[in-house]
Protein backbone atom coordinates (compact mmCIF):
# COMPACT_ATOMS: atom_id res chain seq x y z
CA UNK A 1 0.00 0.00 0.00
CA UNK A 2 0.94 3.65 -0.21
CA UNK A 3 2.16 4.63 3.24
CA UNK A 4 0.13 7.44 4.86
CA UNK A 5 2.00 10.62 4.04
CA UNK A 6 2.28 13.89 5.87
CA UNK A 7 -0.73 16.08 5.10
CA UNK A 8 -0.53 18.29 2.06
CA UNK A 9 -2.29 21.55 2.84
CA UNK A 10 -4.79 22.49 0.14
CA UNK A 11 -5.87 25.68 1.93
CA UNK A 12 -5.89 26.83 5.53
CA UNK A 13 -9.17 24.96 6.04
CA UNK A 14 -8.65 21.80 3.93
CA UNK A 15 -6.19 18.92 4.00
CA UNK A 16 -5.27 16.09 1.62
CA UNK A 17 -3.80 12.73 2.66
CA UNK A 18 -3.97 8.98 2.22
CA UNK A 19 -6.61 7.78 4.70
CA UNK A 20 -8.07 4.42 5.61
CA UNK A 21 -11.79 3.73 5.73
CA UNK A 22 -12.00 3.92 9.51
CA UNK A 23 -10.75 7.54 9.39
CA UNK A 24 -13.17 8.44 6.60
CA UNK A 25 -16.05 7.03 8.63
CA UNK A 26 -15.12 9.26 11.58
CA UNK A 27 -14.85 12.39 9.42
CA UNK A 28 -18.09 11.60 7.57
CA UNK A 29 -20.04 11.02 10.78
CA UNK A 30 -18.86 14.42 12.02
CA UNK A 31 -20.08 16.14 8.85
CA UNK A 32 -23.42 14.32 8.97
CA UNK A 33 -23.98 15.54 12.54
CA UNK A 34 -23.22 19.08 11.40
CA UNK A 35 -25.73 18.68 8.57
CA UNK A 36 -28.42 17.45 10.98
CA UNK A 37 -27.92 20.55 13.14
CA UNK A 38 -28.77 22.88 10.24
CA UNK A 39 -30.73 20.57 7.99
CA UNK A 40 -33.47 23.00 7.00
CA UNK A 41 -31.00 25.07 4.91
CA UNK A 42 -28.46 22.35 4.07
CA UNK A 43 -27.68 20.67 0.78
CA UNK A 44 -26.16 17.21 1.28
CA UNK A 45 -24.68 15.12 -1.53
CA UNK A 46 -23.17 11.70 -0.75
CA UNK A 47 -21.47 9.08 -2.91
CA UNK A 48 -21.38 5.68 -1.19
CA UNK A 49 -19.75 3.46 -3.85
CA UNK A 50 -22.16 0.54 -3.22
CA UNK A 51 -25.75 0.24 -2.00
CA UNK A 52 -24.67 -2.05 0.82
CA UNK A 53 -22.56 0.75 2.33
CA UNK A 54 -25.55 3.11 2.21
CA UNK A 55 -27.69 0.59 4.11
CA UNK A 56 -25.90 1.40 7.36
CA UNK A 57 -26.72 5.11 7.02
CA UNK A 58 -30.35 4.98 5.87
CA UNK A 59 -31.76 6.30 9.16
CA UNK A 60 -29.40 9.30 9.13
CA UNK A 61 -30.29 10.30 5.58
CA UNK A 62 -33.99 9.80 6.21
CA UNK A 63 -33.66 12.12 9.22
CA UNK A 64 -31.85 14.73 7.11
CA UNK A 65 -34.59 14.68 4.48
CA UNK A 66 -37.35 14.80 7.10
CA UNK A 67 -35.68 17.86 8.66
CA UNK A 68 -35.80 19.73 5.37
CA UNK A 69 -32.37 19.19 3.85
CA UNK A 70 -31.91 18.74 0.12
CA UNK A 71 -30.42 15.22 0.04
CA UNK A 72 -28.88 13.48 -2.97
CA UNK A 73 -27.26 10.05 -2.83
CA UNK A 74 -25.43 8.08 -5.50
CA UNK A 75 -24.15 4.51 -5.49
CA UNK A 76 -24.00 1.37 -7.61
CA UNK A 77 -26.47 -1.39 -6.93
CA UNK A 78 -30.12 -1.76 -6.04
CA UNK A 79 -31.91 1.51 -5.23
CA UNK A 80 -33.00 2.01 -1.62
CA UNK A 81 -36.18 4.10 -1.81
CA UNK A 82 -36.11 6.81 0.89
CA UNK A 83 -38.84 9.48 0.77
CA UNK A 84 -37.57 12.96 -0.15
CA UNK A 85 -34.07 11.60 -0.92
CA UNK A 86 -33.00 11.94 -4.55
CA UNK A 87 -31.04 8.90 -5.70
CA UNK A 88 -28.77 8.85 -8.75
CA UNK A 89 -27.73 5.33 -9.83
CA UNK A 90 -24.10 4.70 -10.72
CA UNK A 91 -22.63 2.02 -12.94
CA UNK A 92 -20.24 -0.19 -10.98
CA UNK A 93 -17.48 0.41 -13.55
CA UNK A 94 -17.68 4.21 -13.78
CA UNK A 95 -15.11 6.36 -11.93
CA UNK A 96 -17.69 7.95 -9.60
CA UNK A 97 -18.45 4.49 -8.19
CA UNK A 98 -14.90 4.49 -6.78
CA UNK A 99 -15.45 7.75 -4.88
CA UNK A 100 -16.45 8.24 -1.25
CA UNK A 101 -17.85 11.80 -1.15
CA UNK A 102 -19.87 13.81 1.33
CA UNK A 103 -20.72 17.46 0.64
CA UNK A 104 -22.54 19.61 3.24
CA UNK A 105 -23.28 23.17 2.10
CA UNK A 106 -25.40 25.95 3.63
CA UNK A 107 -25.48 29.68 2.79
CA UNK A 108 -23.01 30.36 5.62
CA UNK A 109 -21.08 27.12 6.10
CA UNK A 110 -19.51 24.35 4.05
CA UNK A 111 -17.70 21.09 4.78
CA UNK A 112 -16.68 18.20 2.60
CA UNK A 113 -14.82 14.92 2.38
CA UNK A 114 -13.85 13.64 -1.08
CA UNK A 115 -11.97 10.37 -1.44
CA UNK A 116 -10.88 8.14 -4.32
CA UNK A 117 -10.48 4.41 -3.68
CA UNK A 118 -6.82 3.37 -4.09
CA UNK A 119 -7.67 -0.35 -4.16
CA UNK A 120 -5.02 -0.88 -1.47
CA UNK A 121 -4.85 -1.95 2.18
CA UNK A 122 -3.57 -0.19 5.30
CA UNK A 123 -1.55 -2.87 7.11
CA UNK A 124 -2.03 -1.19 10.52
CA UNK A 125 -5.68 -2.26 10.43
CA UNK A 126 -6.89 -5.68 11.52
CA UNK A 127 -9.90 -5.94 9.19
CA UNK A 128 -10.20 -5.55 5.45
CA UNK A 129 -12.95 -2.90 5.43
CA UNK A 130 -11.23 -0.72 8.04
CA UNK A 131 -7.97 -0.91 6.12
CA UNK A 132 -9.21 0.05 2.65
CA UNK A 133 -7.25 3.15 1.65
CA UNK A 134 -8.31 6.29 -0.19
CA UNK A 135 -6.69 9.44 -1.55
CA UNK A 136 -8.77 11.79 0.58
CA UNK A 137 -9.35 15.48 1.10
CA UNK A 138 -11.57 17.06 3.70
CA UNK A 139 -12.13 20.57 4.90
CA UNK A 140 -14.39 23.22 6.39
CA UNK A 141 -14.20 25.81 3.65
CA UNK A 142 -17.52 27.10 2.25
CA UNK A 143 -16.11 28.17 -1.10
CA UNK A 144 -14.00 25.02 -1.43
CA UNK A 145 -17.10 22.95 -0.59
CA UNK A 146 -19.05 24.85 -3.25
CA UNK A 147 -16.36 23.91 -5.79
CA UNK A 148 -16.76 20.23 -4.90
CA UNK A 149 -20.54 20.51 -5.16
CA UNK A 150 -20.22 22.21 -8.55
CA UNK A 151 -17.95 19.37 -9.75
CA UNK A 152 -20.46 16.71 -8.73
CA UNK A 153 -23.33 18.75 -10.16
CA UNK A 154 -21.55 18.87 -13.51
CA UNK A 155 -20.76 15.13 -13.47
CA UNK A 156 -24.18 14.00 -12.25
CA UNK A 157 -26.19 16.73 -13.96
CA UNK A 158 -27.35 14.72 -16.99
CA UNK A 159 -28.92 12.20 -14.60
CA UNK A 160 -30.71 14.78 -12.45
CA UNK A 161 -34.21 16.11 -12.92
CA UNK A 162 -34.39 19.82 -13.79
CA UNK A 163 -35.87 20.47 -10.35
CA UNK A 164 -32.96 18.84 -8.50
CA UNK A 165 -30.42 20.55 -10.75
CA UNK A 166 -32.14 23.84 -9.92
CA UNK A 167 -31.86 23.13 -6.19
CA UNK A 168 -28.12 22.60 -6.51
CA UNK A 169 -27.72 25.74 -8.59
CA UNK A 170 -29.59 27.73 -5.95
CA UNK A 171 -27.43 26.26 -3.17
CA UNK A 172 -24.28 27.27 -5.04
CA UNK A 173 -25.61 30.79 -5.64
CA UNK A 174 -26.49 31.29 -1.95
CA UNK A 175 -23.12 29.89 -0.83
CA UNK A 176 -21.30 32.56 -2.88
CA UNK A 177 -23.49 35.49 -1.79
CA UNK A 178 -21.90 36.21 1.59
CA UNK A 179 -18.15 36.85 1.83
CA UNK A 180 -16.16 34.50 4.05
CA UNK A 181 -15.93 36.20 7.42
CA UNK A 182 -12.86 36.07 9.69
CA UNK A 183 -14.95 34.08 12.20
CA UNK A 184 -15.94 31.50 9.59
CA UNK A 185 -12.35 31.21 8.42
CA UNK A 186 -11.10 30.79 11.99
CA UNK A 187 -13.72 28.12 12.67
CA UNK A 188 -12.67 26.24 9.54
CA UNK A 189 -9.03 26.22 10.61
CA UNK A 190 -9.92 25.12 14.14
CA UNK A 191 -12.22 22.33 12.94
CA UNK A 192 -9.57 21.10 10.52
CA UNK A 193 -6.91 21.10 13.24
CA UNK A 194 -9.19 19.12 15.53
CA UNK A 195 -10.06 16.48 12.91
CA UNK A 196 -6.41 16.21 11.88
CA UNK A 197 -5.34 15.64 15.50
CA UNK A 198 -8.06 13.03 15.94
CA UNK A 199 -6.87 11.32 12.76
CA UNK A 200 -3.29 11.27 14.05
CA UNK A 201 -4.41 9.85 17.40
CA UNK A 202 -6.44 7.21 15.58
CA UNK A 203 -3.39 6.14 13.58
CA UNK A 204 -1.35 5.75 16.77
CA UNK A 205 -4.06 3.63 18.38
CA UNK A 206 -4.60 1.38 15.38
CA UNK A 207 -1.83 -1.11 16.18
CA UNK A 208 -2.83 -1.22 19.86
CA UNK A 209 -6.45 -1.90 18.90
CA UNK A 210 -5.42 -4.67 16.54
CA UNK A 211 -3.31 -6.34 19.23
CA UNK A 212 -6.11 -6.16 21.79
CA UNK A 213 -8.55 -7.62 19.29
CA UNK A 214 -6.22 -10.53 18.65
CA UNK A 215 -5.79 -11.13 22.38
CA UNK A 216 -9.43 -10.88 23.39
CA UNK A 217 -11.38 -12.40 20.48
CA UNK A 218 -11.30 -16.12 21.18
CA UNK A 219 -14.26 -16.95 18.93
CA UNK A 220 -12.18 -16.17 15.85
CA UNK A 221 -8.92 -17.80 16.96
CA UNK A 222 -7.63 -21.33 16.40
CA UNK A 223 -6.49 -22.44 19.89
CA UNK A 224 -3.68 -24.72 18.66
CA UNK A 225 -1.82 -22.35 16.34
CA UNK A 226 -3.06 -18.93 17.44
CA UNK A 227 -4.04 -18.18 13.84
CA UNK A 228 -7.46 -17.04 12.74
CA UNK A 229 -10.16 -19.63 12.19
CA UNK A 230 -12.84 -19.57 9.48
CA UNK A 231 -15.07 -17.24 11.47
CA UNK A 232 -12.13 -14.88 11.91
CA UNK A 233 -11.55 -14.78 8.15
CA UNK A 234 -15.24 -14.05 7.55
CA UNK A 235 -15.15 -11.15 10.02
CA UNK A 236 -11.92 -9.79 8.50
CA UNK A 237 -13.64 -9.74 5.11
CA UNK A 238 -16.57 -7.78 6.56
CA UNK A 239 -19.00 -10.57 7.39
CA UNK A 240 -21.82 -12.13 5.35
CA UNK A 241 -23.65 -8.78 5.02
CA UNK A 242 -21.10 -7.79 2.36
CA UNK A 243 -21.25 -11.03 0.37
CA UNK A 244 -21.57 -10.15 -3.30
CA UNK A 245 -19.98 -6.72 -2.87
CA UNK A 246 -16.80 -5.83 -4.75
CA UNK A 247 -13.62 -5.32 -2.76
CA UNK A 248 -10.01 -4.66 -3.59
CA UNK A 249 -8.10 -7.50 -5.24
CA UNK A 250 -7.44 -10.31 -2.76
CA UNK A 251 -4.99 -13.07 -3.60
CA UNK A 252 -5.78 -16.44 -2.01
CA UNK A 253 -3.20 -19.09 -1.20
CA UNK A 254 -4.60 -22.46 -0.10
CA UNK A 255 -1.87 -24.56 1.54
CA UNK A 256 -2.05 -28.22 2.45
CA UNK A 257 0.78 -30.08 4.17
CA UNK A 258 2.17 -33.05 2.24
CA UNK A 259 1.99 -36.46 3.97
CA UNK A 260 1.08 -34.91 7.33
CA UNK A 261 -0.99 -37.97 8.27
CA UNK A 262 2.24 -39.98 8.44
CA UNK A 263 3.57 -37.64 11.14
CA UNK A 264 0.55 -38.39 13.34
CA UNK A 265 0.64 -42.10 12.55
CA UNK A 266 4.38 -42.58 13.17
CA UNK A 267 5.18 -39.99 15.86
CA UNK A 268 1.81 -39.38 17.51
CA UNK A 269 -0.60 -36.46 17.61
CA UNK A 270 1.43 -34.43 20.09
CA UNK A 271 4.27 -34.30 17.55
CA UNK A 272 1.72 -33.45 14.85
CA UNK A 273 0.43 -30.56 16.96
CA UNK A 274 3.96 -29.25 17.47
CA UNK A 275 4.62 -29.40 13.75
CA UNK A 276 1.40 -27.45 13.07
CA UNK A 277 2.40 -24.75 15.56
CA UNK A 278 5.80 -24.43 13.90
CA UNK A 279 4.21 -24.30 10.46
CA UNK A 280 1.93 -21.48 11.67
CA UNK A 281 4.98 -19.54 12.90
CA UNK A 282 6.71 -20.09 9.56
CA UNK A 283 3.69 -18.74 7.68
CA UNK A 284 3.63 -15.65 9.90
CA UNK A 285 7.26 -14.90 9.18
CA UNK A 286 7.02 -15.59 5.43
CA UNK A 287 3.85 -13.54 4.83
CA UNK A 288 3.68 -9.80 4.26
CA UNK A 289 2.38 -7.22 6.74
CA UNK A 290 -1.37 -7.09 6.16
CA UNK A 291 -1.71 -10.65 4.87
CA UNK A 292 -4.32 -12.62 6.82
CA UNK A 293 -3.51 -16.23 7.78
CA UNK A 294 -6.22 -18.74 8.67
CA UNK A 295 -6.06 -22.33 9.81
CA UNK A 296 -8.73 -23.66 7.51
CA UNK A 297 -8.92 -27.05 9.17
CA UNK A 298 -6.65 -29.99 9.96
CA UNK A 299 -3.41 -29.35 8.08
CA UNK A 300 -4.89 -26.78 5.66
CA UNK A 301 -4.17 -23.06 5.79
CA UNK A 302 -5.51 -20.10 3.83
CA UNK A 303 -3.49 -16.92 3.38
CA UNK A 304 -5.42 -13.88 2.08
CA UNK A 305 -3.07 -11.39 0.40
CA UNK A 306 -4.55 -7.93 -0.30
CA UNK A 307 -3.52 -6.51 -3.66
CA UNK A 308 -1.76 -9.66 -4.92
CA UNK A 309 -2.54 -11.54 -8.11
CA UNK A 310 -0.82 -13.12 -11.11
CA UNK A 311 2.92 -13.80 -10.89
CA UNK A 312 3.24 -11.75 -7.70
CA UNK A 313 0.74 -14.03 -5.96
CA UNK A 314 2.55 -17.12 -7.26
CA UNK A 315 5.79 -15.74 -5.84
CA UNK A 316 4.19 -15.14 -2.45
CA UNK A 317 2.80 -18.69 -2.44
CA UNK A 318 6.22 -20.11 -3.33
CA UNK A 319 7.78 -18.22 -0.41
CA UNK A 320 5.13 -19.62 1.91
CA UNK A 321 5.59 -23.27 0.95
CA UNK A 322 9.38 -22.86 1.02
CA UNK A 323 9.07 -21.58 4.59
CA UNK A 324 6.91 -24.57 5.50
CA UNK A 325 9.43 -26.95 3.91
CA UNK A 326 12.18 -25.51 6.12
CA UNK A 327 10.31 -26.40 9.32
CA UNK A 328 11.92 -29.22 11.31
CA UNK A 329 10.78 -30.42 14.73
CA UNK A 330 13.31 -32.82 16.27
CA UNK A 331 14.17 -34.06 12.79
CA UNK A 332 10.58 -34.31 11.60
CA UNK A 333 9.67 -32.14 8.63
CA UNK A 334 6.86 -31.81 6.09
CA UNK A 335 6.43 -30.27 2.69
CA UNK A 336 3.45 -28.30 1.40
CA UNK A 337 1.42 -27.84 -1.75
CA UNK A 338 -0.38 -24.63 -2.63
CA UNK A 339 -3.10 -23.46 -4.99
CA UNK A 340 -3.71 -19.81 -5.75
CA UNK A 341 -6.59 -17.70 -6.98
CA UNK A 342 -7.52 -14.02 -6.83
CA UNK A 343 -10.88 -12.28 -6.70
CA UNK A 344 -12.52 -8.90 -6.22
CA UNK A 345 -15.82 -10.03 -4.77
CA UNK A 346 -16.86 -11.40 -1.41
CA UNK A 347 -16.92 -14.11 -0.17
CA UNK A 348 -13.46 -15.25 -1.17
CA UNK A 349 -13.29 -17.76 -4.05
CA UNK A 350 -11.49 -20.33 -1.90
CA UNK A 351 -12.90 -23.39 -3.68
CA UNK A 352 -10.98 -22.49 -6.84
CA UNK A 353 -7.71 -22.15 -4.90
CA UNK A 354 -8.50 -25.46 -3.21
CA UNK A 355 -8.96 -27.16 -6.60
CA UNK A 356 -5.63 -25.78 -7.80
CA UNK A 357 -3.97 -27.03 -4.61
CA UNK A 358 -5.19 -30.58 -5.32
CA UNK A 359 -3.66 -30.35 -8.78
CA UNK A 360 -0.36 -29.44 -7.11
CA UNK A 361 -0.61 -32.45 -4.79
CA UNK A 362 -1.41 -34.83 -7.64
CA UNK A 363 1.66 -33.54 -9.46
CA UNK A 364 3.86 -34.67 -6.57
CA UNK A 365 3.48 -31.87 -4.04
CA UNK A 366 5.91 -29.18 -2.87
CA UNK A 367 4.77 -26.86 -5.66
CA UNK A 368 2.35 -24.03 -6.47
CA UNK A 369 -0.43 -24.22 -9.04
CA UNK A 370 -2.48 -21.16 -10.03
CA UNK A 371 -6.18 -21.67 -10.64
CA UNK A 372 -7.33 -21.79 -14.24
CA UNK A 373 -10.62 -22.82 -15.77
CA UNK A 374 -9.06 -26.25 -16.39
CA UNK A 375 -7.62 -26.69 -12.84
Amino acid sequence: MISPSLPVIVSDSAVSRVANKRTLVKVSLTLERIALASAYEATVVSLFQRAEYFDRMISTYRALADAGATVITAYAGEHRDIPSVTHIPLDVDEPLADEWDLIVLTPTFGAFVVAHDLDQFDTTQSRLEDGRTFAASWGFDRLGTAEQLARLSDELGPRMSPYVAGQLAAALMHAHKAPVSPAERAFGRAALKLTDELDAAHRQLASVRARLERETTTATCDPLTGLSNREGLSRWMGGPDLDGVDTLTIGIVMIDLDHFKQVNDVYGHSMGDEVLRNVADALRHASRPGDFITRWGGDEFVVACPGADGPALTGLAQNLISAVGAVAVRGVSVGASAGTNSCRRRPLAIDEADAAMFVAKKAGGRRVVAHTSNA
